[in-house]
């Protein structure tokens, strides 16, 4: 009966062991895996936003966000251009959720914390191809559209067009948006 109960004991023991080892190994590997997130795949990206927050973002809830992540192929370096707008358009709607997940990404790049900005850009401060804030911007003098210089230079390069109104536009028709540069420039002080 004693040996019945030593086993009992030990296999209690033994099993615990094997958990607690198993448990380490994963933490360890998430800890590396975490380290690592700039080789992240579109998937890893996803998987790891299905682990914030205790599973929070596992609901069938958030299903179509993480097939726009999935169809707009977002890896881990790109979470380093994750913010407020761009978890908008990826169709989450929910601004507790945008919140979580921006300081989440903050936290895994190190980023300066983009929490800080409790505002996001007015769409017209906001480049039309990049969506991201214009930090110069210029105005096409062939279609009227105001876009961000580095954005603009790059589609006059693969296609020489205006990419709203498919003109043929050079370098030459592009000059600086004094007016939009001024409150970009005063909403950023204002605002970061």
């Amino acid at each position: 009966n004693q040996h019945v109960v030593y086993a009992s004991v030990t296999e209690a023991l033994l099993n615990s062991l094997v958990t607690k080892c198993a448990e380490y190994e994963a933490k360890e590997y998430q800890q590396i895996h975490v380290k690592n997130w700039k080789n992240w795949s579109c998937l890893e990206v996803i998987e790891w936003v299905e682990s914030l927050n205790a599973g929070h973002f596992k609901s069938d809830k958030y299903l179509c966000f993480k097939n726009m992540l999935k169809m707009m192929k977002v890896d881990g370096p790109q979470l380093e251009t994750v913010y407020d707008l761009n978890l908008k358009l990826l169709t989450l709607h929910d601004k507790d959720d945008r919140i979580l997940i921006i300081k989440c990404v903050d936290e895994l790049t190190k980023r300066k914390s983009m929490c800080q900005l409790h505002l996001e850009p007015p769409k017209e401060y906001c480049d039309p191809i990049s969506l991201h804030l214009m930090e110069d911007p210029v105005i096409c003098i062939q279609s009227g559209y105001t876009y961000d210089r580095v954005s603009i230079s790059n589609i006059i390069r693969c296609n020489g067009q205006d990419p709203f109104t498919r003109q043929a536009i050079t370098a030459q028709d592009l000059v600086p948006n004094r007016l939009i540069k001024d409150c970009i420039d005063k909403w950023k002080k204002e605002n970061q």
